[in-house]
């Protein structure tokens, strides 16, 4: 198991990435945190087709399977 945690600013965000054979698992400890997810990574994530956002709220979490490409950001505001 590997755990990487990032603390995001207002308006930041991480770029798009792959996960090929491990899952996701995303929390908010304060705020709102939104993720992007497309099922299909590409090799130009920037043209990928937007298939599912998920927002957390403060104490809020959950998880993407394998296979899925996110990208975590923090709304301005």
């Amino acid at each position: 198991m590997q755990v990487k945690e990032f603390l995001l600013a207002p308006g930041e965000e991480l770029p798009w990435h792959h996960h090929t054979y491990v899952f996701v698992a995303f929390y908010c400890l304060e705020g709102t945190l939104t993720v992007q997810r497309c099922a299909v990574w590409i090799q130009y994530p920037w043209a990928m087709p937007l298939n599912r956002e998920q927002r957390l709220r403060s104490s809020g979490a959950f998880s993407g399977p394998a296979g899925d490409a996110p990208r975590p950001l923090l709304p301005l505001g």
